[in-house]
């Protein structure tokens, strides 16, 4: 089933599909690899360069995101699996990708998650979210995002001031 997505405020189409590496057609489209999967196919140096091809890759929790770097360059999307709503390990893994390892794509979340998390995985990087859930889709669609105003722990990509006798918290601009 291919769900929505919902990144920069709106709903838009899906436009990966999922691959295993014995079954790549790499003359078009958008291509999206489990971890292990794309390790072997870029150590191969089977990759694609077309210009008409896009690469992503699925991180499920205990991937080494580290192992990604010499190809991020390649990849247009990195999916970052939460398998629970209580499992953060994801927003790590979206941390390391984008002030350790420097990536500027798109980073996508996926999985289950909740409605509140959202606000709180774009502090860590996360820019675009798989739909999976009706509700969530339905909540986003009317507008419900609760948004994080106040925070003690720096946002990437956020500018922000110390908030009057308390310098530990800070105010998004």
């Amino acid at each position: 089933m291919n769900h929505s997505v919902y990144k920069n405020g709106q709903i838009c189409t899906n436009s990966w599909t999922i691959f295993a590496r014995n079954e790549v057609d790499f003359e078009q489209g958008d291509h999206l690899f489990d971890f292990g999967d794309f390790l072997a196919l870029a150590e191969q140096g089977a990759l694609p360069s077309s210009a008409q091809v896009r690469l992503a890759v699925k991180v499920n929790v205990g991937d080494e995101v580290e192992k990604l770097g010499p190809w991020l360059e390649k990849l247009s999307m990195i999916a970052v699996d939460f398998p629970a709503f209580s499992d953060g390990r994801g927003f790590s893994s979206a941390r390391l990708l984008r002030e350790q390892l420097g990536y500027k794509g798109e980073i996508r979340a996926t999985g289950h998650y909740i409605l509140d998390q959202i606000s709180l995985m774009q502090r860590c990087g996360i820019d675009s979210f798989l739909l999976e859930n009706p509700h969530l889709q339905a909540a986003l669609e009317k507008g419900h995002l609760n948004e994080v105003r106040l925070y003690t722990q720096p946002a990437i990509g956020s500018e922000s001031k110390a908030q009057n006798a308390r310098p530990w918290l800070r105010k998004a601009n």
